[in-house]
């Protein structure tokens, strides 16, 4: 079985065909892809696809910029030809492609969890001509709306129900991971780890060049900021701990002091009155003797 992505081997066709016909018939292929929903932008890289397309079929060029960069907005609102003309699947995967790039944007915008995009919003990013430009707000973050309006409106609930289907497809495509919630009208977004990444134009690499740069070097000072608070943190306890130490010693020293001087005191004492006793027994031992030998 082969480790290729599917994107890799229509690839690998582009760059061993030179007919301009056969290039057609595998940019419709990948297009139609079920599964291929990145990587559109390595097929503008084959020389045989930019330089085929560039002059003869530019809309074809457009149209694989519109799958690996756009949105169904710029599909929807472009002029007649400026894009291919997409057929049902193709537009359902720009839909899909449409709510990941949404659903990125908003992760971007936001720190909290679990992040929120209402169902306006989402309806006016994938239908623009029907629901227009009222709800495109960037506002998208832990916004979620209970309008009478969206559910009392036939027209309006066949187009909510045709969102969902197009969410469910996303979530079964493992574009992205979240929970509709049809009472709140709103998509719940769990996490970012399971949002797809689409392909990065040209113009954005610079700027998230710089933008990692920013991130690495906030990241260095911060953990810098963190490990001097603990080196001075560190450095202060051991100076407390010196202190104490050192109040330890000079109280043992002092505690010391005074035993010994308390033992020597008794040790005195008891050395005086043991010659005293002694004294005196040693005197009536005399006496007694010499009265012993008077009466003898």
């Amino acid at each position: 079985m082969s480790n290729l992505d599917p994107i890799d081997e229509f690839v690998d066709m582009c760059m061993n065909t030179k007919d301009i016909g056969s290039l057609k018939v595998i940019i419709q292929q990948v297009l139609s892809h079920p599964n291929i929903f990145a990587g559109f932008s390595e097929l503008l890289a084959v020389p045989n696809v930019s330089s085929s397309f560039s002059s003869t079929s530019p809309s074809f060029l457009k149209t694989i910029e519109l799958f690996a960069y756009g949105t169904i907005k710029d599909y929807t609102l472009s002029e007649k030809g400026y894009y291919l003309d997409l057929n049902s699947t193709q537009v359902k995967k720009l839909q899909q492609l449409t709510v990941v790039s949404l659903v990125r944007d908003a992760l971007s915008n936001t720190s909290s969890r679990p992040c929120q995009i209402s169902y306006p919003v989402l309806l006016s990013a994938i239908y623009p001509q029907q629901f227009g430009e009222s709800s495109t707000n960037h506002n998208i973050i832990n916004y979620s709306t209970q309008s009478s309006t969206f559910k009392n409106d036939p027209k309006q609930l066949d187009a909510i129900r045709e969102l969902e289907n197009v969410l469910v497809s996303c979530i079964y495509s493992n574009l992205l991971s979240g929970k509709l919630d049809h009472r709140n009208m709103c998509f719940k977004i769990n996490s970012s780890t399971n949002v797809m990444s689409r392909d990065v134009p040209l113009s954005s690499i610079l700027p998230m060049k710089t933008k990692l740069e920013n991130w690495k070097q906030n990241s260095l000072n911060s953990a810098c900021s963190a490990l001097q608070r603990m080196i001075d943190q560190n450095q202060e306890t051991r100076e407390k701990d010196k202190q104490f130490m050192k109040r330890v010693q000079s109280s043992a020293k002092r505690t010391q002091k005074t035993k010994m001087s308390s033992n020597i005191s008794g040790v005195r004492n008891n050395v005086h009155g043991e010659e005293t006793f002694d004294m005196s027994m040693f005197v009536d031992g005399i006496e007694g003797s010499a009265f012993k030998k008077q009466k003898g």
